[in-house]
């Protein structure tokens, strides 16, 4: 993904990235370019929120490619 803006404020220069911490009250501007049909996702790699006993809970989103 590159990263266009952070919390309303462009980048000097945008940059990519394919890992991304986000704090409580952040926002991130991406552009994700999407070429491989299937349904990526985004999610926590922070450990605790990402393996749990009744599954994954934390910041999951899912795109579908078509």
């Amino acid at each position: 993904m590159t990263v266009i803006n952070r919390v309303g404020r462009p980048e000097l220069v945008p940059w990519k990235c394919d890992t991304r911490n986000i704090a409580p009250g952040d926002r991130w501007d991406v552009i994700v370019n999407c070429s491989n049909p299937g349904p990526p996702a985004f999610h926590s790699h922070i450990l605790p929120q990402a393996d749990t006993d009744p599954g994954m809970h934390g910041v999951v989103t899912a795109l579908l490619v078509q």
